[in-house]
């Protein structure tokens, strides 16, 4: 019965990073394509105006024998946050097996999140996110991701019905 204000990650990301020069908030990116993580200090900064800048980027593309070394560097850098843009439900897994290594306080999944602040994909108009229909948006960009967006009917069942 209670009523819950919609939070779309790249809203509260923005928010965060749009805060973090009075904040101080340290943050790191995991994951996100290189061409985008290049694009995105610009992009930030015509968006924001200041932002502290971040203590690590690192690209979503790697393989798991180099985890333990992407860890030590995450580490090493010390962010508040780590943004971890790996796409669902791949980040999801990476947080879950990896949260007690990091010892950064908040671990966040954030998706498509950079993708949108970088300008390498627009967000969808207003009414579409009104009428939560953002996921469609994306498809409509990028339609190769269709075979990704079959996993919704079973995540909504899931947590519909999380006995079964």
């Amino acid at each position: 019965g209670l009523k819950v204000q919609r939070l779309p990650g790249v809203e509260l990301v923005e928010s965060l990073l749009q805060d973090s020069p009075t904040t101080g908030l340290k943050w790191a990116i995991l994951g996100s394509s290189q061409t985008t993580l290049e694009a995105l200090p610009e992009a930030l900064k015509k968006r924001l105006g200041s932002f502290h800048p971040p203590v690590y980027l690192r690209n979503g593309f790697f393989k798991p024998e180099e985890v333990p070394a992407i860890l030590a560097e995450i580490n090493a850098a010390q962010p508040d946050v780590l943004f971890v843009a790996l796409g669902v439900p791949k980040q999801e897994h990476f947080i879950a097996q990896w949260r007690r290594e990091l010892n950064a306080p908040l671990l966040m999944g954030v998706g498509g999140s950079f993708d949108v602040l970088s300008g390498q994909l627009k967000r969808a108009p207003v009414w579409m996110q009104k009428m939560h229909l953002e996921w469609f948006y994306r498809l409509l960009q990028q339609p190769s991701r269709w075979r990704r967006m079959l996993a919704l009917p079973k995540f909504v069942l899931k947590v519909t019905f999380p006995q079964t």
